[in-house]
């Protein structure tokens, strides 16, 4: 399904939120992700990063780009631009912010912020190899696809979980990003009227 910036921009707009609220529990680490749609002239896509082995968490998962909010951040979202300036050399200014997600509490400590954006036109990217191993995206089209989406269950700490897993190229994406991913594209589905 081969959309405009201008189609992408009010889809996404119609079920973005306002900035949420900079308090959060005291226990969590406030935190943003930068879920970046790419129109490059063909099908829809989403940004996305494999972590290398030497971060301190997360270590070689699929994630969005995005990271702590460091205190020199101003908003969410220059938490999300900077993180994703710093791991893939994505200029900020080639990202239109559009809005927000609710933020997901994770069992690993932190508090993510969802940070809504659109990237018009072709993208040179260059991973930082001190966190990122790779830079990919995959068409919002192809994560819909029946097969590709997954629910699990997995057990944290004693407690069990509902992940949503997406698994395509090779790759599954889970955790924090699968979840994110879903609520993503719940959003997105729901902006058309139906599922792809």
């Amino acid at each position: 399904m081969r959309l405009s910036a201008g189609e992408l921009r009010h889809r996404i707009r119609s079920f973005a939120l306002p900035s949420p609220s900079a308090d959060g529990p005291d226990h969590l680490t406030p935190a943003a992700v930068l879920i970046a749609v790419v129109c490059a002239g063909g099908e829809p896509a989403v940004l996305l990063t494999k972590r290398s082995m030497t971060v301190a968490v997360h270590q070689g998962q699929i994630a969005f780009p995005g990271g702590a909010v460091d205190r020199a951040d101003h908003s969410f979202a220059d938490t999300a631009l900077r993180e994703a300036f710093e791991e893939i050399a994505l200029p900020p200014d080639r990202v239109e912010v559009l809005g927000f997600m609710p933020a997901l509490e994770t069992t690993t400590g932190f508090r993510i912020v969802p940070v809504l954006g659109l990237v018009d036109g072709p993208l040179s990217l260059r991973p930082s190899p001190d966190e990122v191993d790779e830079v990919f995206t995959v068409s919002l089209e192809e994560l819909a696809r029946p097969g590709v989406r997954r629910t699990r269950c997995r057990m944290v700490d004693g407690v069990a979980l509902e992940d949503r897993q997406f698994e395509t190229g090779g790759r599954i994406i889970w955790g924090a990003t699968g979840l994110l991913l879903d609520g993503f594209l719940a959003g997105w589905q729901q902006s058309a009227g139906s599922p792809f």
